[in-house]
């Protein structure tokens, strides 16, 4: 079980910042009530994403400038490159995970994990591909308790008001607690975050 755990963190960090500390822990099952959208269309949803939203906790500094995008390679696979700013160094960091599957149907795709060959699911809770995007992870350990992450993800590094609002709303109505997010610095970040 804390070997599933570690490996999980480390994929987290790997997408979503170098000073990751911890997501949501429950006791008990996943949320019966998250549902993802239906017919996701990954070539839609790919491109370049900044995360501006995140229930995960940090150790030290949240991320500055995470740039998230979702490509396919010439193979047709589907690779998430994350950049951000090294806070100590203040250089650029990058790393790349690979999607293993797409379940359209089921509003998901999965990335790689070395200890399951099946990977880990993020779920597309809601998006309308063009402003704003909700994804949301939940793994349960040997159904004892379970882990939760979710992001709130815009097409613009600096959102307007009125998709700041409109995915709020969004984010209530799928379930996520706002309370429970941390604001992901996105000013002053150079124009070389405009292609990973």
């Amino acid at each position: 079980m804390l070997n599933q755990v570690t490996y999980i963190a480390g994929v987290l960090v790997l997408l979503c910042g170098s000073q990751t500390l911890a997501m949501d822990v429950d006791r008990g099952t996943c949320d019966a009530n998250m549902t993802a959208i239906r017919d996701l269309d990954m070539k839609r949803y790919g491109g370049l994403w900044y995360p501006i939203l995140s229930s995960l906790r940090y150790s030290k500094h949240t991320p500055k400038c995470l740039a998230i995008s979702i490509d396919q390679d010439v193979r047709g696979k589907y690779v998430i490159k994350k950049s951000e700013i090294d806070q100590k160094s203040g250089n650029v960091v990058r790393r790349d995970v690979n999607v293993v599957s797409v379940d359209a149907t089921d509003g998901k795709y999965s990335l790689e994990l070395k200890t399951s060959p099946e990977g880990i699911d993020v779920y597309v809770l809601d998006t309308d591909y063009e402003t704003f995007a909700i994804q949301h992870t939940c793994l349960e350990v040997d159904d004892i308790i379970s882990l939760k992450w979710s992001v709130i993800m815009t097409r613009d590094r600096l959102p307007t008001s009125d998709i700041i609002l409109k995915v709020r709303n969004s984010a209530k109505l799928s379930g996520i607690d706002l309370k429970k997010v941390v604001t992901i610095p996105q000013t002053g970040c150079r124009n070389y975050f405009t292609h990973i």
